[in-house]
């Protein structure tokens, strides 16, 4: 992530040159937003303001975390295509807004075409977790379980149309399994019941499983994560990237690269 945040801040540095010349020379002269499109809590979440610290430190001004949940992260998405192209406003756009949610829904903004891809920031794998009273440990005896109580077992995502709701299904079409899909408005909503015991299993960005097993107490910790890498050919991941406005000139061929040990 280390070089993701050194380009990341090197087109953040030279978005108002491009745009602006020599108004440019102060930047950035206040903060800089970036929107996080689902709530707090979850692996976007998580991402988010671990760059958006880095980048604090390296701008010297501070980077500003806004989460605007909904609608599968489309309402943060078009917040940050309706903001002004000026450089002070990005989003941290994960396969689910740009890849995912063109073909689910009816929205009032092109991906490609009123957003600028900056930097590809992230990747990382979808994991199955459940509560710790559930009783499997494996992939192998989540299926052997699902196969014999079809129906019994409900199946947390971060909503419709979200990739972890797209990983279990993948994952149940593949296994040839039976469950119940129970979508949230967000990945932290739904780890909070998955811990609660209202429902038993999760697909989840590995960064929001990670943190909620370490900051849950004892007696709501999730068992080891299994990875769906268990089963073949089914890898599911997600990558975040860090566009901003369409409409934001972004320099043709940067120079260097700044530092961003850390």
């Amino acid at each position: 992530m280390k070089t993701a945040i050194a380009l990341l801040l090197l087109v953040v540095c030279a978005l108002l040159d491009a745009s602006h010349g020599a108004s440019a020379q102060g930047f950035p002269a206040k903060p800089v937003r970036l929107i996080i499109p689902f709530p707090p809590g979850g692996g976007s979440d998580v991402v988010g303001r671990i760059i958006a610290q880095k980048l604090s430190e390296k701008l010297g001004q501070q980077v500003v975390v806004e989460n605007k949940g909904g609608a599968g992260g489309s309402i943060g998405t078009e917040a940050a295509v309706r903001s002004a192209a000026d450089g002070y406003t990005m989003v941290l756009a994960s396969s689910s807004e740009i890849a995912i949610n063109p073909h689910l829904y009816k929205l009032d903004y092109d991906t490609i075409k009123d957003l600028t891809p900056v930097a590809m920031v992230a990747s990382t794998p979808i994991v199955v977790v459940v509560n710790p009273a559930f009783p499997v440990k494996t992939i192998a005896e989540l299926i052997a379980y699902a196969k014999a109580n079809p129906g019994a077992v409900n199946v947390a995502s971060a909503g419709n149309g979200s990739i972890t709701h797209l990983s279990g299904e993948l994952f149940r079409s593949m296994t040839k399994v039976n469950w119940a899909h129970v979508p949230y408005k967000g990945a932290a909503p739904a780890i909070s019941d998955l811990m609660g015991g209202r429902v038993q299993v999760m697909f989840s960005a590995l960064p929001a499983a990670m943190r909620s097993s370490r900051t849950a107490p004892p007696a709501g910790r999730f068992s080891v994560p299994c990875f769906v890498a268990g089963i073949r050919n089914c890898h599911p991941c997600t990558s975040s990237s860090a566009p901003v406005p369409g409409r934001t000139r972004l320099p043709s061929a940067p120079r260097s690269a700044p530092d961003a040990d850390g």
